[in-house]
This record gives C-alpha cells, sequence and structure tokens, in this order.
C-alpha cells in the first residue's frame, strides 16, 4: 500500500491490499477450513461482505466500539468443512454502524462529522489459513 495512514503497520505485514470504495474485493481459492485475516480495524472501517463458495455469509465489520483509532486485529471469516474453497471478500455499500464509538469514547459531535468515521476502508495484511493457497 501507498496509503501512508497504514505505513506504521507495514513491518508488522510486509504489505497490504488496502480497499476504498464499494466493490473492491479479494478473490482467492484454498484448500482447508478456517480462514481469519489479520486487517486494520479503524475510524473508517468497512464492512465486508464475504461469499464462500457462492455462499453469502455473515458480513464482517472492521469496527467497534474503540476504533477512534487504528489497530491491527484478528478477523475471522470462515470456518467449515475441510476441502477446495473459493472466497470472496467485497466492501459492501453500507458503513458500519459508528454510533458505538461515539458513546463508549466519548466523542464529540464536531470530531464525528469531521469525516474522520465516514468511509469503507479495508486494509488487509495476512491471510491466515488452516491449510493452503491454491
Amino acid at each position: 500500500t501507498n496509503d501512508s495512514r497504514f505505513a506504521r503497520f507495514l513491518p508488522r505485514t510486509d504489505s497490504m491490499w488496502v480497499g476504498t470504495a464499494p466493490g473492491d474485493a479479494l478473490e482467492f481459492d484454498f484448500e482447508g477450513a478456517e480462514v481469519s485475516l489479520y486487517a486494520l480495524w479503524g475510524p473508517s472501517g468497512a464492512r465486508l461482505e464475504v461469499t464462500v463458495d457462492g455462499e453469502r455469509r455473515q458480513p464482517r465489520d472492521l469496527f467497534d466500539r474503540y476504533c477512534s483509532y487504528w489497530r491491527l486485529m484478528l478477523t475471522p471469516i470462515y470456518r467449515g468443512p475441510w476441502g477446495r474453497h473459493h472466497v470472496r471478500i467485497e466492501i459492501g455499500a453500507d458503513q458500519p454502524d459508528r454510533d458505538p464509538v461515539r458513546r463508549y469514547r466519548k466523542l464529540s459531535d464536531e470530531r464525528m462529522r469531521s469525516g474522520e468515521f465516514d468511509g469503507h476502508t479495508a486494509a488487509i495484511g495476512w491471510l491466515l489459513l488452516d491449510g493452503r493457497l491454491r
């Protein structure tokens, strides 16, 4: 990535796939039973739409009530039977609900309106597999 917001995390990930718009997607095939992402969670964190073998899974938000700053988090996306699987991770059109961070961190309305918490940012450093890429 060339995104300066994430440069400080590169020593822990070597590189990152970064998407910032609904529809940006990462696809891969693997043989195994489990996939997690080592991804950044933060103020403009995206809602990820996950599809495995053509079946839509529960969306995963890269955002929670602590997201007044960026941090790397393990994000499980699939656990199922061992086999060959096709995974598509796409940035969704909807953003996660940002209100929990405002309430928990007691953030001002001014900061919440600053634009910092708007967006669809997905920055993925590692795929962690119980298996192997195909």
